[in-house]
């Protein structure tokens, strides 16, 4: 992923994010958080593989 550290991850199930993570690019991960399992650290593909089909990338502007 080209996204500079700290980005907002927006996740999808299909159209519309329904959960947010923060995109750790020295580690290629996106940390986030739920009431079931907890605070989590995976892999974009990790995500996808769980049923996040959508993942958006926002960068702040300077």
């Amino acid at each position: 992923m080209a996204a500079a550290d700290g980005a907002l991850v927006l996740m999808a199930h299909a159209r519309f994010p329904a959960h947010v993570g923060v995109w750790l690019r020295p580690e290629g991960r996106v940390i986030h958080c739920d009431d079931k399992t907890g605070v989590a650290c995976e892999a974009p593909l990790a995500l996808r593989q769980m049923g996040w089909k959508q993942l958006t990338f926002l960068e702040p502007r300077i």
